[in-house]
């Protein structure tokens, strides 16, 4: 059976518990996105990764399955539309974001 292919976006603490308990599935391939480079080749110089990018739209073009999103709240609504709109699953970190407005835009989307 093939592995699901997962997206994590943000590396910090949350976005890297998110890869590595994903990673010991044993059933994920799993991508990162993170736009600081010193966080994404410490990430990939740890974990066995399927990809690392350093933004959603190039990350999104490898057609993740599922997307987590791990960045910070202010970001969530935005980064979810679009992974929404690429057809991907979405698991949003909480708080799902740090104002109401376009979370009715994102529940249209989903």
């Amino acid at each position: 059976m093939p592995k699901h292919r997962v997206l994590v976006i943000g590396g910090g603490s949350i976005g890297e518990r998110h890869l590595r308990c994903f990673l010991k599935t044993d059933d994920a391939d799993v991508s990162l996105c993170e736009i600081n480079p010193e966080v994404r080749d410490r990430i990939a110089a740890n974990y066995s990764l399927s990809g690392c990018f350093d933004d959603l739209s190039t990350a999104l073009a490898a057609r993740p399955e599922l997307v987590v999103v791990c960045t910070p709240a202010h970001l969530h609504i935005d980064q979810s539309i679009e992974c929404a709109k690429a057809g991907a699953h979405l698991l949003i970190e909480k708080p799902l974001s740090t104002t109401f407005g376009r979370i009715d835009e994102l529940l249209a989307v989903v």
